[in-house]
């Protein structure tokens, strides 16, 4: 019984520790995230829409925000655009790649417009690699998992950095 307690007092102070350093400030209750631009000069079909679906799914199905598409009625909106994107050969063994590595950087920045601060404003970099068997969908899904990778980061610096 008495490990039974320790336990439960242990996953308890766990699980609010985890939930304290995720939250966006208690102002924001509202978030625009409009049209995100690839500026990349290359890349994969959608990857524009894909990462605003991403930052939806994080900010607002995740965390409860509610979707607004004015920026100017929001309580914070998300500017943002896909700098750079790569699709480099990881390993290679005689003449042909094993192993290919999907790089992209975006630049985001996340305004607090109730107190008209930056949450974050920086450029978040994320890779992924994939077997170049698996042709375009193997290179579609690693640039998938790159963008929700980006996601994930810039809402855990929103949630952390004020």
């Amino acid at each position: 019984m008495k490990y039974l307690i320790l336990t439960l007092f242990a996953l308890n102070g766990c699980f609010v520790y985890k939930l304290s350093g995720t939250q966006l400030p208690s102002n924001i209750k509202s978030i625009a995230i409009p049209f995100i631009e690839d500026r990349s000069r290359g890349g994969v079909p959608q990857m524009s829409e894909n990462l605003q679906q991403q930052l939806v799914d994080k900010f607002v199905r995740q965390n409860g925000l509610r979707l607004l598409t004015d920026e100017n009625s929001a309580d914070a909106y998300i500017q943002a655009y896909i700098s750079e994107y790569s699709n480099q050969p990881e390993a290679v063994s005689q003449i042909q790649a094993t192993q290919n590595r999907v790089s992209i950087s975006v630049q985001i920045k996340v305004i607090d417009r109730v107190k008209e601060a930056d949450l974050v404003n920086r450029m978040f970099t994320q890779s992924v690699s994939y077997n170049p068997n698996a042709g375009l969908n193997g290179e579609l899904e690693a640039a998938r998992q790159a963008l929700k990778q980006i996601a994930e980061e810039a809402f855990t610096a929103c949630s952390s950095d004020w």
